[in-house]
């Protein structure tokens, strides 16, 4: 029989604890250092809180509080890192911070693209402004790999996302997936174009394209179900073990669990859209988190396709309302496929 889990708590100076819970958000890692900083929160059990004091605010003559971390309130770990250069790079991180969002960027020498997104409210269109990207040297690109090689380990997923530089080999994200993935991790390609190609023959573990990008995949227009399921199969036979086809009605997705081969139909709840960009990003990203914390596969799909859902209710890539989500998952419809033949 198991005794009771130790708590796990963390030493911080009363003024800043106060500055977060106005701010909406703790980024302090220790003393007289932030969470960008470190990557990572300084924390203690009971046992060591002692020693810390005595080792590090003996000197301190500010108030000191003791918090205590809900392990079951923490999210699903992650750390973004990419290339950031200039002050649009600079954004990146500091928007990320705010956020909470742990993150470890390669500064480049070259500025960061801008990409603008121009809604129309009444028609419920939009146009992206992408900036001609930066250019990345072959040394910048090496710092950015030796940083994915130690980040990776312990990972449960690593993913690929978004187009490439300019100037960076079309076989990048292979190379990189193949590499990692001899050391057991599991990759999830998020991209199109000739580096999806290439990447499905590293084998990653998920690969997510939207109707379009499948379409160029399997050469052909895909409408009814049939066709779907037939891309759902050539998409794996091309490497990937596990495949999500997001469309503007929900996903079809492929799913090997042991030694079973599972395919489903995700329908979302019909819903007046405002923006429907980063809603296929928002349907991976919850996706993942909850495959990570062992639900069902169907289970899932379904909070990833809520989240996707939900996502499309504000302006701003891959955002959404958790509450929101939660209560469109009950409205999402889950359908498992048997393929003709």
């Amino acid at each position: 029989m198991t005794g009771p889990v130790e708590p796990i708590l963390h030493v911080s100076l009363v003024r800043e604890w106060a500055a977060a819970q106005d701010a909406g958000v703790y980024a302090i890692s220790s003393l007289g250092k932030t969470l960008q900083q470190e990557g990572f929160i300084h924390c203690s059990y009971p046992s060591q809180v002692d020693g810390v004091l005595q080792r590090f605010y003996s000197d301190v003559r500010e108030p000191l509080c003791l918090l205590v971390i809900d392990p079951d309130r923490l999210d699903v770990p992650v750390v973004a890192t990419g290339l950031a250069g200039g002050r649009t790079g600079m954004r990146i991180v500091e928007e990320l911070t705010e956020e909470a969002i742990l993150n470890d960027f390669v500064r480049i020498r070259d500025e960061s693209r801008t990409s603008t997104l121009v809604v129309d409210p009444t028609s419920g269109t939009h146009t992206e402004i992408n900036e001609w990207g930066p250019k990345v040297t072959s040394s910048e690109l090496e710092t950015l790999l030796d940083k994915l090689r130690y980040l990776s380990q312990g990972a449960e997923a690593v993913v690929f996302a978004g187009s490439l530089p300019r100037g960076v080999d079309e076989g990048f994200y292979a190379d990189a997936a193949r590499e990692l993935g001899r050391r057991g991790v599991r990759i999830v390609l998020d991209t199109d174009g000739v580096p999806l190609q290439l990447g499905l023959e590293a084998e990653p573990w998920l690969v997510s394209p939207n109707q379009r990008e499948a379409e160029q995949l399997v050469g052909q227009e895909l409408g009814d179900e049939a066709d779907f399921l037939m891309a759902l199969d050539a998409i794996a036979e091309k490497g990937a073990r596990n495949v999500h086809i997001t469309t503007d009605a929900g996903c079809f997705a492929l799913i090997r669990e042991d030694r079973q081969v599972r395919r489903f139909r995700v329908d979302a709840p019909r819903i007046e859209p405002v923006s429907v960009v980063g809603a296929g990003d928002a349907l991976l990203a919850q996706f993942l988190a909850s495959h990570i914390a062992e639900a069902t596969p169907d289970e899932a799909l379904r909070q990833g396709v809520a989240a996707g859902a939900a996502s499309v209710l504000v302006v701003g890539g891959g955002c959404f309302d958790p509450t929101e989500a939660r209560r469109l998952a009950s409205l999402v419809e889950v359908h498992e496929l048997t393929p003709v033949g």
